[in-house]
């Protein structure tokens, strides 16, 4: 009897099937729920507060990754200007705030080879990239980023095959792409006056980038990729004239040289 909004997956070692979402429902209004189909069954719960008795209203917007363990990590924001990390990493679900990070717009994760959790996330007007090293979270802020707040910017996390973090943001006129090559961070802003806003990153077998952008004053989706050496954009396809904002086409799957978006594949 859930009235689910905004749904993310992932799929484990042995392909079993977690999702988390946010219920939308009078019932546990707001409330981070999580679910699974291990053993072959459906099972879902609310995970929010568990392991510390506190109730959070107003939770959305959860992000969940799964590391080599199998171990099941989301975060999520909460309307108490805070934001929450759970996993269930000890065989139960443990939830604790990371306070200092106010209300972000988008907060991804990422898990590299060696169980270390990696988020970026968007506050004020700047981008921010965290990592829980040592069992504790910091956060640093990164360059060549500042934006006007419009409520559609977004943030996309990837860690490539040598454990080197990349980081796409939207916002302004410009794609921000980071990295942490050679132990330092380094931005460049892919410049080409398109606008993109909800974006999304993933990384090849060869370490190349493949980024996506949804222009919410043109209605396009923009490819970015450095496939060849240096970056070069695509405009893919026109979105439809109904969604202007782009929230819907907001995640991207690369497979077998296709991008898809949430109706049609190209092969542009």
């Amino acid at each position: 009897n859930d009235y689910a909004t905004t749904p993310m997956i992932a799929i484990d070692l042995n392909d079993n099937v977690h999702i988390a979402y946010t219920n939308s429902s009078s019932v546990d209004y707001r409330q981070t729920k999580y679910c699974n189909n291990s053993g072959g069954t459906w099972s879902c719960i609310n995970i929010s507060g568990i392991a510390t008795g506190e109730t959070y209203t107003g939770q959305s917007n959860p992000n969940i990754a799964i590391d080599t363990n199998n171990k099941v990590h989301i975060t999520q924001s909460a309307s108490t200007n805070k934001y929450r990390y759970c996993n269930n990493t000890a065989g139960v679900w443990s939830c604790s705030n990371i306070s200092w990070l106010g209300l972000p717009l988008s907060g991804p994760i990422s898990i590299d080879s060696n169980n270390l959790i990696r988020m970026s996330y968007i506050n004020g007007s700047m981008l921010h990239y965290c990592n829980n090293s040592g069992g504790t979270w910091s956060c640093i802020p990164l360059p060549e980023y500042n934006y006007t707040n419009t409520g559609n910017e977004a943030t996309a996390i990837a860690i490539d095959s040598k454990n080197i973090t990349h980081i796409s943001a939207g916002g302004n006129s410009n794609l921000t792409y980071c990295n942490n090559s050679g132990g330092t961070w380094s931005c460049i802003r892919l410049k080409d006056g398109r606008s993109p806003r909800q974006v999304s990153l993933e990384i090849d077998k060869n370490d190349k980038i493949h980024l996506v952008g949804i222009n919410i004053n043109e209605n396009r989706l923009i490819y970015y990729t450095n496939i060849r050496g240096t970056w070069e954009n695509l405009n893919l396809t026109d979105l439809p004239s109904t969604d202007t904002s782009g929230t819907n086409l907001d995640r991207i799957a690369i497979k077998k040289g296709l991008l898809a978006n949430s109706t049609k594949f190209s092969d542009n």
